[in-house]
């Protein structure tokens, strides 16, 4: 069965649209939880307002991998059957690389956290971050449209046994040796 990977693009308030109606699985086995701090999370939105959040957010379609499974396999498969569970509790993708960032967006547009305090350039638009407009809520509605409509890079991945998917997983989760 042959990895088929998508790129393509998904905006901000699609992604945490996504997260907040739990449309998205963390499968725990390979997908770290939430570990990042507020500084953390301020620095990847500075990169994404600024248009320097390029690094692709990995998910995989879970009918995708379902059907990729009953055509190798059968219905009795272990993995058709945990898949079929999955889309049975509205599942409807499972996140491979990238649940931090994606929670790190979510976190802001709910005003978890706010922006740091400073001067923000992605070369659309210019402002700066005060005491009076660094939440999510507090912005003007022109740079919410803004941030809301910011395209992100997303990997979609299809046609992968669950075998097949923690090899694609290690792939990701693993250090680089840039990272030594």
């Amino acid at each position: 069965m042959k990895t088929i990977v998508k790129a393509t693009e998904i905006t901000v308030k699609e992604l945490a649209d996504l997260q907040r109606t739990l449309k998205i699985y963390l499968d725990e086995a390979f997908q770290s939880n939430a570990r990042w701090g507020t500084l953390h999370k301020q620095g990847y939105l500075q990169s994404v307002i600024e248009g320097r959040a390029t690094s692709a957010i990995t998910i995989a379609r879970i009918s995708d991998l379902r059907s990729a499974v009953e055509d190798e396999y059968n219905k009795q498969h272990e993995d058709y059957i945990i898949l079929t569970e999955l889309l049975a509790q509205g599942f409807e993708y499972i996140t491979i690389d990238g649940n931090n960032r994606s929670r790190a967006l979510l976190a802001y547009i709910e005003n978890e956290f706010p922006l740091k305090e400073k001067i923000y350039d992605s070369g659309e638009i210019g402002f700066k971050a005060t005491k009076d407009n660094k939440y999510y809520n507090d912005l003007n509605p022109e740079l919410k449209e803004y941030i809301n409509n910011i395209k992100l890079n997303i990997h979609i991945l299809n046609s992968l046994t669950r075998s097949t998917f923690y090899k694609v997983c290690l792939l990701y989760t693993s250090p680089s040796p840039r990272d030594s």
